[in-house]
């Protein structure tokens, strides 16, 4: 199961990371405004923030074998169907059901590792799944580049890699229980626990619950304000070359999946919200010195050490959330948070690009340093949620 999730994860990749190169040419094939191209993303992203909480409640209600799989096929058709029609009305539908479909697949390849594991061990097998998606994202770029020379829609075909895995999920996955797919009778309905939405929305009363969301939305906030405004502030700021700059960018990704690979070490002599706290402390110092210091070694040191911090908030948060899921709900748990991510991921370009428009670049860091570091006190309901379901797991 952990396999599956780790190649599953790292195939989604193929939406993003795989066609970053080809923007450019489909920009001047298709004639194509700035916006137009941002819109290329946000018709991805959109999706999984509205129908995450769905596709976390089909799983709970059809098993993850069936809904993950039939995720994996979506996302094969739509990434495909570009090739047969490629202009922008069409592309831009596509990408937003393999957005949907994008959504369901990270959530549930969580999901199915927080089924079978449950402490360091999970958190092991949540950093495998992380260096395979950095492995996704390293590779694919330059495959989609050699496939732009043939022509400059080729990269969509990558789209078609999901289509062995969802047969191997298939195949491996074990069939959902006799109890999840049957409809009750009358007697198992007056004793069944309450439903997954209600169990979810209930859980969203506990602050620790709350603050793990907020994490979440954190995590990618940053990091998606980092991927857009750090090549622009290296640039233009720091003297660096866009070579360096993009070699540095991937330095700190590999950075990231080292020490995801290693947090399973970590998290047997540490608690996941201390791991958690660590990483924003080291984030939001990134931050300020890229606000203060935006000279070429502050800058390079600073995106490493934020890229070794992602990868250790990254495996801790989706340990916290996984087993502080409720029960029988924790596809559509992992899902909610999926959607809050992927609310961050939205987020960042617009709020930084409005800050840009007021503040020297310099300064939009400043504050997004200081936002981060005002909303950290969420760790203090995260902490006490800790200790609370470390108690009652024993």
């Amino acid at each position: 199961m952990v396999a599956v999730a780790c190649v599953a994860a790292a195939v989604a990749t193929t939406g993003v990371q795989g066609l970053a190169p080809m923007l450019p040419a489909m920009q001047e094939a298709l004639s194509l405004d700035d916006a137009e191209v941002a819109l290329f993303t946000t018709a991805y992203l959109l999706p999984g923030v509205v129908l995450g909480v769905p596709a976390g409640l089909l799983a709970e209600r059809f098993g993850r074998r069936a809904v993950l799989c039939l995720s994996l096929a979506v996302f094969a058709v739509a990434g495909l169907a570009p090739l047969l029609a490629p202009s922008f009305v069409p592309i831009l539908v596509s990408r937003a059901v393999q957005g949907a479909a994008f959504g369901a697949i990270l959530a549930l390849t969580i999901t199915l590792i927080g089924d079978v594991l449950t402490g360091p061990a999970q958190a092991a097998a949540q950093g495998r799944r992380i260096v395979a998606m950095t492995v996704g994202e390293a590779v694919l770029p330059a495959v989609a580049g050699l496939l732009v020379a043939v022509a400059w829609y080729a990269p969509f075909a990558l789209s078609v890699l999901a289509v062995p895995v969802a047969l191997w999920g298939w195949f491996v996955l074990p069939p959902p229980s006799r109890s999840v797919v049957d409809r009750p009778d009358a007697g198992e309905r007056a004793a069944r626990p309450p439903s997954t939405l209600r169990q979810v929305g209930h859980s969203l009363r506990d602050g620790g619950i709350v603050g793990l969301q907020v994490l979440a939305f954190l995590r990618f906030f940053f990091k998606f304000a980092l991927l857009t405004y750090f090549p622009l502030l290296a640039v233009r700021e720091a003297g660096l070359s866009v070579a360096a700059t993009g070699i540095v960018l991937g330095a700190a990704s590999v950075l990231g999946a080292v020490t995801a690979a290693a947090s399973g070490r970590l998290l047997r002599r540490f608690r996941a919200a201390t791991v958690v706290a660590t990483s924003i402390v080291v984030t939001v110092a990134a931050f300020v010195v890229l606000g203060l210091v935006p000279q070429p070694v502050a800058v390079v040191a600073s995106l490493l050490a934020f890229g070794a911090a992602d990868g250790c908030y990254a495996v801790a948060q989706n340990v916290l959330v996984t087993e502080a899921a409720p029960p029988g709900a924790r596809a559509a748990f992992v899902s909610l948070t999926g959607a809050v991510r992927n609310l961050g991921k939205l987020a960042a370009p617009v709020a930084c690009g409005a800050l840009a428009v007021l503040l020297p670049l310099p300064s939009v860091f400043l504050v997004m340093a200081a936002a981060g570091a005002a909303l950290a006190f969420v760790l203090v309901p995260v902490s006490r949620l800790e200790t609370s379901l470390r108690r009652s797991h024993g």
